[in-house]
């Protein structure tokens, strides 16, 4: 009998023997297909940040920090699993930046905790023709010879790989590439054919922070009430600012300047202009029913930055335009609209 077991001892240790070779393969499969996921996890949070980044980047007309705000928004948006430290932005000649992160009141931050301000080449806006440009080169282009101008992001990341011993196959890290680009489709009140087609010289008389216009299909509340102590978001298109005079514009003022009416003439706006808020309450029914004859059309509205004084004295700095799809009047002095795009702006 016990001549008869020993075959069967032989064959279990065979398959033991068997099994530990066979289990470190299978367990180098199995994390293989584990780090394949995190791989391609890792591949969709970069492209969805840099597509974000991208579009971002197409509202940010006449921005001298728009290359640092893309960066910033690109952070934003990746992913909780992306190791920032493993991250560089790859510019137009090639060149690799970063790694950056953000602080808590979001400035962009570099590898040694200094502030970024600059970078030292155009990092990511082009012309038709190949040739690096930002939005300034742009303003000087004619209807008739427009060029389309873009934003490219491009970025490498080194994807740290969770198989034991990797680096005594090939390597610890795998490189992912990300990009995209996206087209500034952007027109200049003042190289318009026809600048008839906004009213007010390119603009309906509110102010809109220019924090409102950032991403294209965004419902947003245009503020009409309050905004600056004894001040109004409508703006005072009656005199100019400095004139010496104190704003005097009422209810009727306003709602002809929104229908277009030339009995009431306004001054022009040309960014960068400090315009005076409108005092009082401003809730008249015939400002409603001119906003209303509004509704589902495309609206041009001038952009500010920052807000100044108080009361006769409180002013917008204006900066720029841009188009809003009007929605909705009924908790008017407040609208609501749609972000369209980013017209015109341009700093101090």
């Amino acid at each position: 009998m016990n001549d008869k077991l020993y075959p069967l001892k032989n064959h279990k240790g065979q398959s033991l023997v068997e099994f530990a070779l066979v289990l470190p393969v299978l367990l180098l499969f199995f994390i293989g297909i584990i780090q394949l996921g995190l791989i391609i996890n890792d591949y969709i949070a970069l492209n969805r940040a840099v597509s974000e980044a991208c579009r971002f980047g197409s509202t940010l007309v006449g921005y001298s920090s728009a290359e640092i705000m893309v960066v910033g928004k690109l952070i934003d948006g990746l992913g909780e699993n992306i190791k920032k430290p493993n991250l560089r932005i790859v510019s137009f000649t090639n060149q690799k930046y970063g790694p950056y992160t953000k602080n808590s009141t979001g400035s962009l931050l570099n590898s040694s905790g200094g502030a970024v301000t600059t970078f030292p080449e155009l990092m990511f806006y082009r012309n038709d023709n190949k040739t690096q440009a930002n939005f300034d080169d742009d303003r000087s282009v004619s209807p008739n010879s427009y060029e389309c101008s873009y934003v490219s992001v491009k970025v490498e990341y080194d994807h740290e790989v969770v198989i034991p011993f990797a680096d005594l196959i090939s390597s610890a890290t795998v490189k992912l590439t990300a990009s995209n680009t996206w087209p500034i489709s952007t027109f200049y009140p003042d190289l318009l054919n026809n600048r008839n087609l906004f009213r007010l010289h390119g603009s309906l008389p509110i102010a809109v922070n220019e924090k409102s216009c950032v991403l294209t299909g965004e419902p947003v509340v245009i503020k009409g009430d309050w905004i600056l102590p004894g001040g109004f978001g409508w703006l005072d298109l009656s005199v100019y600012f400095n004139s010496g005079q104190n704003p005097n514009a009422g209810p009727n003022d306003l709602a002809d300047w929104i229908s277009g009416s030339p009995d009431n003439p306004t001054i022009d706006v040309t960014p960068p202009q400090k315009v005076y808020s409108m005092t009082g309450q401003k809730n008249a029914s015939a400002v409603r029913d001119a906003l209303a004859a509004l509704l589902g059309k495309d609206i041009m509205v001038p952009i500010y930055d920052t807000i100044g004084s108080q009361g006769n004295n409180g002013f917008y700095h204006i900066i720029g335009f841009a188009v809003f799809t009007l929605n909705s009047v009924q908790q008017y002095p407040d609208l609501t609209a749609t972000y369209v795009k980013t017209l015109y702006i341009t700093h101090d």
